[in-house]
């Protein structure tokens, strides 16, 4: 069975936080790519690490004091990143 499914049965202060975790992960990994002119290799190396740091944090994985700390920790990260890089994330498009 999949990580993520066994998430569904832990509570819903669990589930948002995940949900938070998972969407500034994708603000960083887009940014990364971005930068990189949209490399698979940067993007696979960048899930690789999220999953290689999960396995060695399996014994927290369904606390949720641990998720909402790593949620609201990746939402301040993913907000500097949406901050430094304006043009990729605030300007309108054409």
């Amino acid at each position: 069975m999949s990580i993520h499914i066994t998430f569904l049965s832990q509570g819903s202060i669990i589930l948002i936080f995940l949900a938070l975790w998972f969407i500034s992960l994708s603000i960083v990994a887009y940014a990364l790519v971005q930068d990189s002119g949209f490399s698979v290799l940067v993007a696979a190396i960048f899930h690789m690490t999220i999953n290689f740091i999960s396995l060695l944090i399996t014994d927290v994985y369904f606390n949720p004091t641990f998720w909402m700390i790593n949620g609201i920790v990746w939402t301040i990260v993913a907000a500097v990143f949406v901050l430094s890089k304006r043009e990729i994330y605030l300007s309108p498009k054409r």
